[in-house]
């Protein structure tokens, strides 16, 4: 976890891929086709037994590269649009087979070192 707070049991964790698959694959969410999705929060269940969630996106075309950077160097913040979402991890663990999570303090001295795994 990136960051977390004890009282409200909150937390942040940092998703960098998943080789050929994308998260937004297992997501069910009425954003805009060429959306730039920046922020999922997750909290409950749905009705169907999948995680239920809020998406968050900057309402601009995420796939036009000269789009994005004139978003950024116009606006100082980004301003997000929030839509509910539905999540099918069962789906995601069934196609991803392993999943690894690096801990912080770990994935910051990764930048600067070799991980090697002794079994």
């Amino acid at each position: 976890m990136t960051g977390s707070s004890k009282a409200g049991k909150t937390g942040t964790v940092e998703v960098s891929g998943f080789g050929d698959l994308n998260i937004l694959d297992f997501i069910d969410a009425k954003m805009p086709a060429k959306g730039w999705p920046a922020k999922i929060s997750i909290g409950g269940a749905s009705k169907n037994g999948r995680l239920a969630g809020k998406l968050h996106y900057v309402d601009i075309d995420g796939t036009d590269a000269d789009a994005v950077n004139a978003c950024l160097e116009r606006n100082a913040e980004l301003p997000l649009t929030e839509i509910d979402c539905e999540i099918d991890i069962m789906r995601l663990f069934s196609e991803v087979e392993r999943l690894d999570l690096v801990l912080p303090n770990t994935a910051r001295l990764a930048q600067d070192h070799r991980i090697a795994v002794r079994g």
